[in-house]
């Protein structure tokens, strides 16, 4: 019985909300979809900011990588994004919570197709000559 409550009080604590932060730092450590980009959320806490800061942006990258591989198994048209790299990932917001709690939000978009490539047409056949 005691297991139970503090598995419910730890996981409460996860989830409660940033102060002085946007609504993105409330969700906790997760990646989720909108529109055709891919974000995931990190933080850090506990530390002086200069470590907080990178740790935070790599808790998000471990999340991206997980909502990566989350989407690519459900994608009906194949993988959306590159399983094996995070390349193009770019944090696009941080924000330092009331507590000194660092979070990260990282964005990550699908590559742009490639153009359709046309072939070039055949150059005609070389002219036969008769010979002697």
């Amino acid at each position: 019985m005691h297991l139970v409550v503090v598995l419910l009080l730890v996981s409460a604590c996860a989830h409660q909300p940033a102060p002085g932060c946007p609504a993105w730092a409330r969700l906790g450590e997760r990646s989720y979809v909108e529109g055709d980009a891919l974000f995931a959320v990190g933080s850090a806490a506990g530390m002086r900011e200069e470590l907080a800061q990178p740790a935070a942006d790599n808790r998000a990258r471990a999340e991206l990588a997980r909502g990566v591989a989350e989407v690519n198994a459900y994608a009906p048209d194949g993988p959306v994004f590159a399983a094996e790299t995070l390349v193009g990932a770019e944090v696009v917001e941080r924000c330092v919570d009331a507590r000194g709690a660092v979070h990260s939000l990282l964005r990550l978009t699908p590559p742009p197709e490639p153009p359709e490539t046309q072939e070039a047409p055949s150059p005609p056949p070389p002219e036969l000559t008769p010979t002697q």
